[in-house]
């Protein structure tokens, strides 16, 4: 336990107070009692420790004493730490006591006390844990155990203390149960061995069972008479833990059976670990067992059996310069492998490797190192598929052994692998004398045919090929290219002259590829027949980054014929250009087909030459437009209920951005026309070419964005911010100003909702920007009100880099239009010269707080309403920085905090408050002052300030999320003049806490805590300063307990915070573990002499000409005028609030020489109320009695006509109370309770200070 500076103060003070008034006591006491049992013959009473139980676990023993009248007692037992420990120390006849355990050092101390004594009680039972099964003394410190009867003050009772001894030897018999390993015979390499316990009504259990690694393992664990266990195997140390139980017990169960597979012939002991292995009846209770473990002779038969599934090796028949082989399995379900083959690498090479009933592997080839390495998987098994067929190479005449490599090669179900026998094969190859092919070579290599047209790929084995040239011929009467595209390339530069059959391609890029495929050439078929497939060497060639590749060309020969389907499409889908018009050209996309009620076109053009400006409707309406300007291409479509003949779809309208040409192509997947059924209709795409010229700048842009002023109201002028742009969805602006002559006072929304705005008055330049969903046409997106600063003109002008506006999809060009504005200063009241802001500071972990601060001298108070993004942050408090802490209304769903204070005197430029919030989120909040809701006054009327929002950027930290559990104070309704508050939790399994509540000691006072689901808890009540600690604990858990309930007096009309120290608040569990909870405060609203009501809403701010509170004496009644020394005179006092806000007063009563005292009063606005002060004199004479420095009264003060003598009780000075502040110091409560001697007294605020230490640091 760490104490803190002032924890550590009182309890040196305690302990130096107890020494001083323990010595006497212990002087007469004697020495201490040895830690035995005694015999004793002495005839005062007995104070003695009675075993009650003993178990092999826990024993409790009683403390009783002989002794009559006992009304109290403290008692300090010592023990041996190593054999015994103390759980708990609970009341017998008295109630529990206050309880402080070293179980470390051996020793518990505990006290109670009450009213009225008992004759021969048994004072409290402990509960001690068993550490060692040996006898052990327990004895009383007789120094620090005492009785007392219930005299009053209470008296010592002189106690002999009597020992006893704990019987705790282990001569308990054995459990009559067992838990017992029988072991079965072995079978092949596996033998079983059954968990079987001869317990009766088994409902659960743990084992942990040991054995030797090196001669077993363990395979698996099964449930027999009861379900599965769940099992935790550690073969590599030789162990297994397995537990499993029910809801109802079973009979002498086999509870499970352990798998065990022979690693070696040998022998192994089978043994429990006795802490870790357990049996449980159905209550439950452990059932004792006694553990019998089991010793097996196990003997490897030879090794296992060959799985009853292959893998296997198939190989083909030599077909050229290559052979084939398959992968085949007889395992069913089959749904994934991996093999790795090897093979003699100068006999053969890997050409490929291809899916057979799998898809293709991933395949990795080393024909260096001969190994091929290959691997597929699937969802769904099949049973005794070809996974795959590996193609070979023949490099030379020879044999090779194809083998797998047992530890890369495995075959798994869909659940697990299966065990296979891995069958290699031997193939016999011959080199068949033919040239070996070139190094590198270009090939083209046909697809099949496909309807009416083939693929060709044009291939490379060049590794790092960064580019080529390619012209093919073939015959024109057959076939016919449709296009080249790329494939591990991009799309070539091509040139297709199918008149003279020869197309010629081209591509390169940056960096190198390994043996690609370049492009796929796609032909037509004109006509049945075969043609050959060429290349035109001279204009043929690859190069890799640096230089020419020399290659083989490797042409092809196709046969392809004409399938009688139907003949390329008659209709066509056309880009038919008209002539450049300035800086911009029209290509109109239109078709010969007939009945065309849809259309989707993807046109491609050079962005460097043109951009598309637009696409509109011209027989159909205005299409849906997808443009990408950056690389060049624009997907449009349109459709409607019924059919068009030969209609022009739609106009694409392109702005040049260079002179040149540029191809329009359509991107074929994607364009279509289709007719109303719907269906679609086949068209033949023809695109277009077109040449533009710049004409030497960009045309103005069509649309603007406008300043435009209005008229000057007072010293206020506003301007529109216009556009004339269709569709505009979002725009920025930058405007600047001269700030001599006009300042900007705020910019609102007009057809856009409020801009996000960043005004800088002292540089002259307001920039703010704002964006929706859905464009508006030619909307005034904003309006800028400028406040006068000096008679004068000024430009207004939009800053060109800082300024856009765009539509739903891109950013539309505008001429930007400002102003110029004559403005004249009114002679009106110039802005104010104060400010009431909000100042930001850094953010620490997930809170921010912001300071509320005011430039006004002489502030006497203040009313403010702030408004935020609840998605970003709320507010966790509002405190009082050099005001008291506000009147608080927090509104955390819909984002805005209202508070207000206010005070007798003023100061000058205070920060008045400090608001603290919580961020909830990443991101960005304004925070705005309210205009009509937030304002400043002096002592005597309210101040025209300048309200100053801020914006915070906050980062969620990423932090510890809040605990899940609560501890709150939950208030319930004002009854008369008092209102009760809750303290509940819904944590699981409290037994302890400690809470720590302050409040307002001017609105109310702490009446009792009582307990509700735990005892009363041991309380301290600060009424003075507002606060209450209280704590209480117990043996076992309750969940989601209502802990106690605070009974709070109402002192005065108003509303106070309840809040928890969080450093003294804490709850704990039964183990005892500390709970981490959140702390929920609440507030509560009383209302003095209130028949019922209270909660609600808080007060409403006070109006916006309220009156400050202002205070006066209407009348004062002396009474008695007359006194005897040591009589008192009470005034009664009656005071008013005449103003409209609330506040508290300190009303001084005087003499003509001396301050008596004064009384303080909290009045709401136009409330009076009568207050008493009461003062005793202790001396004779006339006084005169002051008021608030107004005369009162006076007093005749006599001598008594018969004395009877000083009464030591009676103090010689003069003595002063008043009704609301009446305060007993702890010592003189503990004095005068019933039961306590001095000692046991100072003990118990001991042991309380040492409790609040260790709750409040676990």
């Amino acid at each position: 336990m760490i104490l803190n500076r002032s924890q550590l103060i009182a309890v040196v003070l305690t302990v130096f107070m107890l020494g001083s008034v323990c010595a006497p006591l212990a002087a007469a006491a004697g020495p201490s009692v040895p830690n035995s049992a005694t015999s004793v013959t002495t005839d005062q009473p007995t104070l003695t420790l009675e075993p009650e139980s003993i178990g092999s676990e826990t024993a409790t023993v009683r403390v009783e004493t002989n002794a009559t009248s006992v009304a109290g007692y403290g008692a300090n037992v010592t023990f041996d730490p190593d054999v015994v420990s103390v759980e708990a120390v609970s009341g017998v006849d008295m109630n529990d006591p206050i309880v402080n355990i070293d179980n470390e050092n051996g020793w518990v101390f505990f006290t109670q006390s009450q009213a009225s004594g008992i004759d021969q009680p048994e004072l409290a039972e402990i509960e001690f844990t068993v550490r060692e099964a040996t006898d052990t003394d327990l004895g009383f410190n007789a120094d620090d155990t005492t009785l007392n009867d219930d005299s009053s003050p209470p008296e010592g009772i002189p106690v002999t203390p009597v020992g006893t001894t704990l019987e705790l030897g282990d001569d308990e018999e054995p459990p009559a149960d067992t838990l017992s390993l029988v072991a079965g015979e072995q079978s092949g390499d596996q033998i079983g061995v059954t968990l079987q316990a001869d317990a009766s009504d088994v409902a659960g259990y743990g084992a942990n069972v040991t054995f030797d690694p090196d001669v077993v393992s363990v395979d698996s664990v099964s449930g027999v008479d009861m379900n599965d266990p769940i099992v935790n195997v550690d073969n590599e140390n030789g162990w297994v833990f397995f537990t499993q139980s029910q809801a109802s017990g079973v009979d002498e169960p086999e509870l499970a059976e352990i798998t065990f597979t022979v690693q070696a012939t040998g022998q192994t002991d089978l043994d429990f670990v006795a802490e870790d292995t357990s049996v449980n009846d159905a209550t439950p209770e452990e059932i004792p067992v006694d553990l019998v473990g089991t010793t097996i002779d196990v003997e490897d038969d030879g090794g296992e059996e060959p799985p009853a599934d292959t893998l296997s090796l198939v190989a083909g028949e030599q077909s050229g310069d290559q052979i084939d082989v398959a992968v085949e399995t007889t395992v069913e379900n089959a749904a994934g492998y991996q093999a790795t083959v090897t093979f003699d690498s100068d006999v053969v090479e890997v050409d490929s490797v291809s899916g057979v009933d799998f898809n293709d592997p991933v395949t990795n080839i080393d024909n260096e190192n001969g190994t091929v390495t290959f691997t597929q998987s699937q969802a769904s098994g099949v049973d005794a598929p070809t996974f795959a067929e590996i193609t070979f190479d023949v490099v030379a005449t020879g044999q090779t052994d194809l083998d797998f490599v047992a530890e890369d090669t495995l075959v798994n179900d869909e659940s697990e692998e299966v065990p296979v026998d891995l069958v290699g094969t031997t193939i016999d190859v011959e080199d068949d004398g033919g040239e070996e092919p070139p190094a590198d070579t270009l090939s083209l290599v046909a697809g099949e045919q496909s309807g009416d047209q083939i693929d060709v790929a044009v291939e490379t084995t060049v590794e790092n090929a960064a580019g080529y040239q390619a012209t093919v011929t073939f015959d024109s009467d057959v076939v016919e290219v449709d296009s080249v595209s790329g494939v591990d390339f991009n799309d070539p530069v091509t040139n297709v002259d199918n008149d003279a059959g020869e197309v010629t391609f081209t591509q390169s890029q940056a960096q190198g590829v390994d043996a690609p495929t370049f492009a796929e050439i796609t032909f037509d078929v004109v006509a049945t027949g075969q043609t050959d497939l060429d290349f035109v060497a001279e204009d043929t060639l690859v190069n890799d980054e640096t230089e020419e590749v020399p290659v083989d060309l490797v042409g092809t020969t196709i046969d392809v014929e004409d399938d009688g389907g139907e003949e390329p499409p008659t209709k066509t889908l056309s880009l038919t250009a008209s002539e450049q018009s300035g800086d911009q050209i029209g290509v109109t996309l239109e078709t010969n087909a007939s009945d065309v009620a849809g259309y989707g076109a993807n046109v491609t053009f050079d962005p460097d030459v043109v951009s598309v400006d637009a696409v509109s409707g011209l027989d159909m309406n205005d299409p849906i437009v997808n443009i990408d300007n950056e690389n060049g291409w624009v997907f449009f479509t349109q459709s409607q209920a019924s059919g068009v003949d030969e209609p022009e779809l739609a106009e694409i309208t392109f702005t040049v951005q260079a002179t040149g040409q540029t191809d329009l192509e359509f991107v074929a997947e994607d364009t279509s026309v289709n007719d109303a059924t719907p269906e679609e209709i086949p068209v033949d795409l023809v695109g277009t070419t077109i040449e533009v010229e710049d004409d030497g700048g960009e045309e103005p842009p069509a649309d603007t964005l406008s300043l435009v002023a209005g008229e000057q109201s007072g010293d206020q002028i506003d301007v529109a911010v216009e556009t004339t742009v269709e569709n505009a969805a979002g725009y920025q602006a930058a405007v600047t100003f001269d700030q001599d002559v006009v300042e900007v006072d705020s910019v609102s929304g007009v057809d856009f909702n409020d801009p996000v705005v960043n005004i800088d008055n002292e540089n002259g330049t307001v920039t703010f920007t704002q964006s929706q969903a859905s464009g508006v046409d030619a909307p005034t997106v904003a309006e800028i009100t400028f406040d006068v600063v000096a008679t004068g003109q000024t430009d207004l002008d939009f800053v060109a880099e800082d300024t856009l506006v765009n539509d739903e999809s891109e950013e539309v060009p505008v001429d930007l239009v400002g102003t110029t504005i004559e403005v004249e200063d009114d002679g009106g009241e110039e802005p104010p010269a104060d400010t009431l802001s909000l100042v930001a500071g850094e953010q620490s972990g997930d809170q921010i707080d912001v300071a509320v601060e005011t430039t006004v001298e002489n502030a006497a108070g203040y009313q403010a309403n702030v408004t935020f993004d609840p998605g970003i942050v709320e507010v966790e408090s509002v405190s009082g920085v050099d005001f008291n802490d506000p009147t608080v209304n927090v509104d955390n769903e819909n984002g805005w905090v209202f508070f207000t204070q206010s005070q007798a005197s003023g100061v000058d430029a205070p920060t008045v408050a400090e608001i603290t919030f919580t961020v909830i989120a990443t991101g960005q909040t304004d925070l705005d002052l309210v205009p009509g809701d937030s304002r400043v006054n002096n002592e005597s009327e309210d101040v025209p300030v300048d309200l100053e929002g801020t914006t915070i950027d906050v980062e969620d930290d990423g932090g510890e999320e809040p605990p899940a559990d609560t501890l709150s104070l939950v208030a319930g309704e004002q009854s008369g003049d008092q209102i009760g508050v809750t303290l509940e939790t819904n944590a699981a399994d409290v037994a302890g806490y400690g809470a720590n509540v302050t409040f307002d000691p001017d609105v109310v006072s702490v009446d009792a805590v009582s307990g509700l689901d735990m005892n009363d808890p041991i309380v301290n009540i600060d009424n003075e300063n507002g606060s209450v600690f209280f704590t209480q604990s117990q043996a076992s858990g309750i969940d989601e307990p209502e802990l106690a309930e605070i009974t709070f007096d109402v002192q005065a009309t108003g509303q106070t915070d309840l809040e928890f120290v969080a450093e003294d608040t804490s709850v704990n569990n039964a183990t005892p573990e500390e709970i981490p909870v959140d702390l929920r405060g609440t507030t509560i609203d009383v209302e003095a002499n209130a028949g019922g009501g209270g909660g609600g809403f808080p007060a409403p701010a006070p109006s916006p000409n309220a009156e400050p509170a202002s205070f006066q004496i209407d009348a004062v009644d002396v009474s008695p005028e007359a006194v005897t020394v040591g009589e008192s005179v009470t005034l009664a006092i009656t005071v008013s609030n005449v103003g409209d806000s609330g506040g508290a007063y300190e009303v001084p009563i005087e003499t003509d020489d001396a301050t008596l005292g004064s009384e303080r009063v909290v009045l709401a606005g136009d409330e009076t109320k009568t207050i008493e002060f009461t003062h005793t004199f202790t001396e004779p004479g006339t006084v005169s009695l002051f008021v608030d420095g107004t005369e009162a009264g006076e007093i005749d003060v006599t001598e008594p006509s018969d004395s009877t003598g000083d009464d030591p009780a009676e103090g010689s000075a003069d003595e002063s109370t008043n009704s609301s502040n009446t305060s007993t110091s702890m010592t003189d409560r503990v004095v005068e309770m019933p039961g306590f001697t001095p000692v046991s007294a100072l003990v118990a605020v001991l042991s309380i200070v040492l409790f609040a230490g260790l709750r409040a640091r676990p």
